[in-house]
């Protein structure tokens, strides 16, 4: 990395390798080189949170860890992916937006305590209220049907954006900012999931004025999804009635129809610019019902001009699709695998993992993996250069909470040279531990963390 001399002297180690977005291809690196570096930035990380976040200062003391010398002492302090989705439900059933307030103020390295939210009657306008603050606050959902709600500075919310445009462009080889081609968003233009504001980032990117397409969503639609999601919640606590099982199917199967209704004019879209590289991007599902309704419409598949970008990613959440839905998604567009962009990542990193020519995601160099057993609790040796387990990361370059996360993915790291030629970290074969025969996803941690943050909400 090119930098000053003076500058890297001065600058903190996390400093040092937020700058590493400044090259031309920051995950061209040798991991070995800032294995030192990163661990002295999870160091740096690790004592400004003990003091701004409680749950991690109480999960320290309680392992009688002061500092962090090695990875091994970082295993304890990671956060299960559940803990962003730890609220009492009733908090949001009861409007309840003060103790919101509080629930999210233990997860948190600024204070939302303060904020006035007595007036706020939904999670969207609590979140909204969040953000007028200077709290960029994300929402995913899943098929659980509890939200996570995760913490952003400014700071984190534009790092995300750039971030994301900066590897379209170097995966994609086109120029940021240039905005010549017709852009189709299978989304919403307006809520607080994360992808909303990342669609964003790449419409201003790359999007022609004239020609940058979303999906319609009537109220009727958002009232539709939120009651799903409750539905799905009271599925996963096993609290649902017959009547309510047979309403979520019904209202799946509606919102399915609504969709298909919607994504009318984006077809349109498609068929105006059928001569020209566009860039479309939308989660699996979307794409799916895109090409479904374009199918319908009598288009044959491969009609897209070759130069075109497919974005594409994410789970289903719970839709219903084929099996070979991606197959089918590919047929259609019949543009090269090259011009898909890949990605792989979540909502608690901040950036994503790139994927290469050799079909395997490059990992950032603000961002350190561990590979961990099952349950959790221990590192996973590194056997030739090559590792499988658990997927865990610290993500040394978000400011808004702590880094540290337990996901529910399997998967492998290769720390060899990649047939791409980068030598960073390269992550494959990943599976989700819902997903495979035993259904097992149990960590060890997760119950510690609840517990804290129940002691701070009593």
């Amino acid at each position: 990395m090119s930098t000053d001399n003076a500058l890297e002297v001065s600058a903190s180690a996390v400093d040092q390798l937020k700058r590493y977005s400044e090259v031309k291809d920051p995950f061209d690196y040798d991991p070995a080189a800032i294995d030192h570096l990163q661990l002295q930035a999870i160091k740096e990380r690790f004592h400004q949170c003990m003091e701004l976040i409680p749950i991690v200062g109480k999960q320290a003391k309680d392992q009688g860890i002061e500092d962090i010398n090695s990875l091994h002492d970082l295993v304890p302090l990671l956060f299960s992916h559940e803990v962003y989705k730890s609220y009492p439900e009733t908090f949001v059933r009861n409007n309840q937006w003060a103790m919101m307030n509080r629930w999210l103020d233990t997860l948190s390295s600024g204070s939302v305590g303060s904020i006035d939210v007595s007036d706020v009657d939904s999670s969207e306008s609590w979140v909204e209220r969040l953000a007028e603050n200077g709290h960029h606050v994300i929402v995913s959902g899943g098929t659980s049907g509890k939200n996570s709600f995760l913490n952003r500075t400014s700071d984190d919310f534009q790092r995300a954006g750039q971030s994301i445009v900066q590897n379209v462009a170097l995966t994609q080889r086109i120029e940021a900012g240039k905005r010549d081609r017709p852009v189709i968003m299978i989304s919403p233009s307006q809520g607080a999931y994360v992808f909303v504001s990342l669609m964003h980032s790449l419409a201003d990117a790359f999007g022609r004025a004239d020609a940058t397409y979303w999906l319609d969503e009537t109220q009727e639609a958002q009232q539709l999804n939120d009651r799903i999601t409750a539905l799905r919640a009271k599925v996963a606590n096993g609290t649902a009635s017959p009547g309510e099982l047979t309403e979520l199917d019904a209202a799946s199967k509606t919102k399915q129809e609504e969709m298909q209704k919607s994504v009318s004019s984006l077809v349109d879209a498609l068929i105006k610019h059928k001569d020209e590289p566009v860039l479309v991007v939308g989660m699996w599902y979307p794409h799916y019902v895109l090409v479904e309704e374009a199918r319908r419409r009598g288009l044959e598949d491969g009609f897209l001009h070759p130069e075109s970008i497919i974005f594409t990613g994410g789970g289903t959440k719970g839709a219903r699709m084929p099996d070979d839905y991606k197959e089918q998604i590919a047929k259609f567009y019949g543009v090269d695998t090259s011009r898909y962009y890949g990605v792989y990542g979540m909502v608690e990193m901040l950036t994503g993992m790139i994927e290469c020519s050799a079909k395997k995601y490059h990992c950032q160099p603000w961002v350190k993996i561990l590979i961990l057993d099952k349950p959790g609790e221990n590192l996973m040796p590194v056997e030739n250069g090559r590792v499988e387990g658990r997927m865990a990361f610290f993500d040394i370059a978000v400011d808004g909470r702590w880094g540290g996360i337990i996901t529910g993915d399997k998967v492998t790291v290769d720390y060899n040279p990649c047939s791409c030629g980068r030598k960073s970290p390269q992550v494959s074969n990943i599976m989700r531990y819902s997903d495979l025969p035993d259904g097992d996803d149990k960590l060890s941690c997760a119950g510690s963390m609840s517990s804290y943050i129940r002691g701070e909400l009593s």
